[in-house]
């Protein structure tokens, strides 16, 4: 066999490229684990933002069931885009404290909702979980699985990251 310029031995992927691999593949395992034991959770943050940002990830539902009462899709939208457009700029801007989409989707006369069926909306949990809640399931029984197969695996905690 001829080596041509730019070939590549098999020892150097032995030496070099595998080992490599491992290294990184162990690095982003301890960069997880150290994610995931430092991780904390701020209730009252996240309460926050949620009730900041809510009506916004509700505007296609405010969009459906404004066409489920026979509107026009093209009215409806353009009303529900202006109203966000306008809010989301506004508390870029702060020059809102609070969120106050749903009072403007309420009061626009394009929009066939009022105050109670907007907020009926965003209390609805279900309309923002999506498939979250069945994923999470999932997860939480393959973790559980893995972890009686293997107990050992509880023990495992991250190194320092330097």
């Amino acid at each position: 066999d001829q080596w041509n310029e730019g070939d590549v031995s098999c020892s150097v992927v032995r030496r070099v490229a595998l080992p490599g691999s491992f290294f990184a593949s162990d690095g982003q395992l301890e960069a997880t684990l150290t994610v995931l034991s430092e991780m904390e959770f701020f209730e009252t943050v996240i309460t926050k933002e949620v009730r900041k940002f809510l009506p916004f990830m509700a505007s296609t539902i405010f969009l459906m069931e404004s066409l489920k009462k026979g509107c026009k899709r093209e009215e409806v939208f353009e009303a529900i885009k202006e109203n966000l457009n306008k809010a989301s700029h506004e508390i870029r801007e702060e020059r809102l404290k609070e969120n106050d989409l749903i009072q403007r989707i309420a009061k626009d006369k394009r929009i066939p909702l009022d105050i109670k069926e907007v907020k009926s909306i965003l209390k609805n949990r279900e309309n923002f979980a999506a498939s979250a809640p069945n994923q999470s399931e999932k997860f939480a029984s393959e973790v559980e699985k893995w972890t009686k197969r293997f107990p050992e695996s509880k023990k495992i905690s991250a190194e320092a990251i330097l």
